[in-house]
């Protein structure tokens, strides 16, 4: 790790009330990860990121961290949403439970959300468009939060990220759907209508807005009981804290409430991790085991190219027919390297006229 690559994130660290640990996980992980985001934007065009993990994964400190990196080291703005601050109403998930299938009381589920205001929303930030409301969830009064008090970007976004469980997941085939796969399916969804609709809306209107994502990074539990534990952990630091029946759950509450989210869980599990631009394992612990980017399967080319006849006319050393072309190459990433025997001044003359910042 380069000195140019270690960064101070002490105020993070308090911030989050994260161990001293995450610093190393940044200069291990997220930063290379960063870097790897930058190189998949494209010029003038904002990107949209994707982070996908289930509960209790980081996904929500990812977020905020690769926001901070990018706003203490690139010119570039950046804003991180939360897919669980487009929720619907409470009377509208009510309504839901009511008219289509009662286990869409619970939020959290593709069908609990107020997609059209995810994709509206997600859509004037890719746009650059400034003023642009960002709407909040009130998890406490399982509501929505009063538009007033939601904040708008007062510049152009340049990295759109939205983290959450389902964010990037696909349907899946219908045959699958046909087989209960837990106690809750079983006994609340005999005949599979919930599942049913809940892959019908992400084959849908949640397509309309996962479609758009440019690059998906994805925190990688070991198993779905690795997930439970997980939350059954949290469960218990709250019941420490205030008590039973105090908002918390018993493990068979738990085991209820967790099942809505096993089906599409399990799913990325086996399939979205293989589509994922960068995949972070975590191990048991919720510790980084490793972390793979396709980026790095990529095969990189570059140009190593004389000057006279080739870049430079043979003429009159003229370069417009050939400038276009470097500044798509560089565009593209793809260096260009001068094998010249021109002195280091002419070299360094040239490669000004034409903007190249090649060695």
């Amino acid at each position: 790790m380069s000195e140019a690559s270690i960064v101070d994130i002490t105020p993070f660290l308090a911030k989050h009330q994260l161990p001293l640990k995450y610093q190393y996980l940044s200069e291990q992980f997220f930063i290379p990860l960063a870097h790897d985001i930058l190189e998949s934007k494209k010029n003038n065009t904002p990107i949209f990121v994707a982070i996908n993990g289930c509960q209790g994964s980081g996904k929500t400190t990812l977020a905020d961290f690769l926001v901070t990196w990018f706003s203490n080291n690139t010119p570039f703005t950046s804003v991180a949403l939360s897919i669980d601050d487009f929720y619907l109403s409470k009377a509208h998930r009510q309504g839901l439970a009511k008219d289509v299938h009662p286990l869409f009381a619970t939020r959290g589920v593709p069908g609990t959300h107020d997609v059209g205001l995810m994709n509206t929303t997600i859509s004037r930030l890719l746009a650059k468009e400034v003023g642009v409301p960002l709407p909040k969830f009130d998890k406490h009064h399982d509501d929505c939060s009063p538009e007033q008090t939601w904040q708008c970007n007062n510049k152009p976004i340049d990295i759109i990220i939205l983290e959450g469980w389902c964010v990037g997941s696909e349907p899946q085939p219908l045959f699958s759907l046909s087989e209960p796969i837990n106690k809750l399916e079983t006994q609340h969804d005999k005949e599979g209508v919930w599942r049913r609709c809940v892959n019908s809306c992400l084959a849908n209107e949640y397509k309309s807005v996962f479609s758009k994502i440019d690059y998906t990074v994805m925190l990688k539990a070991p198993s779905f009981e690795d997930v439970f534990k997980w939350r059954q952990e949290q469960e218990q630091k709250l019941i420490a804290a205030k008590g039973e029946g105090d908002g918390t759950m018993s493990d068979e509450q738990l085991v209820h409430f967790i099942s809505h989210f096993e089906r599409i869980t399990r799913e990325n599990l086996n399939t979205l991790s293989a589509k994922a631009n960068a995949l972070i394992e975590l191990d048991s612990n919720r510790d980084i085991s490793a972390m793979h980017l396709t980026s790095d399967d990529t095969l990189q080319p570059i140009i190593f190219t004389d000057l006279d006849g080739t870049l430079l006319d043979h003429a009159d050393y003229n370069t417009k027919n050939i400038s276009s072309l470097l500044q798509d190459l560089q565009a593209a990433h793809i260096p260009v390297v001068f094998n010249t025997s021109k002195t280091f001044c002419e070299v360094v003359e040239l490669k000004n006229e034409l903007n190249i910042q090649q060695p």
